[in-house]
C-alpha cells in the first residue's frame, strides 16, 4: 500500500504539478525511488516471513514425522507384548484342558484350577490394556473425596494378603489424617506396587507399606526387597510397555507403573521410585491433606 501511495503520488505530481527541470532529482523522481525503495523493503520482508514459514513448517513436519514414527513403535511394541502375553496363558489353557479331558478327578480339578487362574491372568492383561486407554484420554479426571490414610492402607493389605509369594506385608501408619483422594483409582495404585513387588521379590521376602506426614500432605510408601532398579531406568520404566532390565521374562504387560503415574498426577501428585538402604525399591507418592 504506501508503494502504491508513493507510485500514484508520482504520477498525479507530474500531471497536475510538473516540477520545474533539475537535471539531478526532481519531486517526482523523489517519488518513484521512495516507491523503489519500499517495494524493495517488501520484497525483503515478505522473503524473510517466507522462509520462516517454511522453516516452521518443515519443523512442523519433522515433529509430525517423528510422532509418527513413535506411534509406529508403540504399535509394534502393543502387538509383540499382546502376543507374548497371550501366548503364555493359552498355551497352558490349551495343556490343561487336554490334561482335564484324559485326566482323573484330581488331574482335572488341579487342571481346572490352572484354566481359571490363567482366565484371571487374561482378565488382568485386558482391564490393563482398557485402563491404560481411559487415563491417557484428554478429559481423563478423577472423583477425589475426603478418605482416612489407614483406610487406603488397609484396602492395599487386604489385596496383598491374595498375592501369592509376598510374604509378610507390614503396614507402617504414622498418619491417619484425611486426604483428598479416589479411593478406587488409589487402590488401582497401590495395587499396582504390590503386585510388582510380588513379582521381582524372592518369595517370602515381605513388602513394607508406610504413611507419613510431610509439609504439604501425606507420603505412602511401597518398599520390596527385590533387585532394584537401575539409576538409567527409573524414569523409563514408567513409560508405556517398558520393563526394567530385571524384568525381562516375567508376566506383565509394563503398564501398571504407567497407569499408576497417570492417576497420580491426576490427582496432582507423583510417582517416583528410589533405592531402598539394604537392597529393593521404595516407590513413594504424595495425597494432599484434606481441609
Amino acid at each position: 500500500v504506501p508503494a502504491m501511495v508513493f507510485l500514484s503520488g508520482s504520477e498525479l505530481h507530474n500531471s497536475f504539478w510538473p516540477s520545474a527541470y533539475n537535471p539531478i532529482l526532481t519531486t517526482s523522481d523523489a517519488l518513484l525511488l521512495a516507491f523503489a525503495a519500499t517495494v524493495t523493503a517488501g520484497g525483503v520482508v515478505e522473503l524473510r516471513r517466507i522462509a520462516s514459514e517454511r522453516e516452521r513448517l518443515m519443523v512442523f513436519e519433522h515433529e509430525r514425522a517423528e510422532r509418527l514414527r513413535e506411534l509406529a513403535t508403540l504399535k509394534a511394541d502393543f502387538s509383540r507384548m499382546v502376543a507374548h502375553e497371550l501366548s503364555t496363558p493359552l498355551a497352558a489353557i490349551f495343556a490343561s484342558a487336554h490334561l482335564a479331558e484324559a485326566g482323573d478327578s484330581e488331574v482335572r480339578s488341579a487342571s481346572l484350577a490352572n484354566i481359571r487362574s490363567q482366565v484371571l491372568a487374561l482378565r488382568g492383561l485386558v482391564e490393563d490394556v482398557q485402563l491404560a486407554a481411559v487415563v491417557e484420554r484428554a478429559d481423563f479426571r478423577v472423583l477425589s473425596r475426603e478418605v482416612p490414610v489407614s483406610v487406603l492402607l488397609a484396602d492395599a493389605e487386604d489385596f496383598a494378603h491374595t498375592l501369592e509369594g509376598l510374604g509378610q506385608v507390614s503396614v507402617h501408619l504414622g498418619s491417619d489424617v484425611l486426604v483428598r483422594a479416589d479411593r478406587a483409582r488409589i487402590g488401582q495404585v497401590t495395587r499396582n506396587l504390590l503386585s510388582n513387588a510380588s513379582r521381582y521379590s524372592p518369595p517370602g521376602s515381605g513388602v513394607e507399606m508406610s504413611a507419613a506426614d510431610t509439609l504439604s500432605g501425606v507420603r505412602i510408601s511401597v518398599r520390596d526387597h527385590g533387585p532394584g532398579v537401575r539409576e538409567e531406568e527409573r524414569e523409563r520404566i514408567f513409560e508405556k510397555y517398558a520393563r526394567g532390565r530385571e524384568g525381562a521374562g516375567t508376566p506383565g504387560a509394563g503398564l501398571g507403573l504407567y497407569i499408576s503415574r497417570r492417576i497420580l498426577e491426576a490427582h496432582g501428585s507423583e510417582l517416583r521410585v528410589e533405592p531402598a538402604e539394604g537392597g529393593g525399591s521404595v516407590f513413594t507418592f504424595e495425597l494432599a491433606r484434606a481441609g
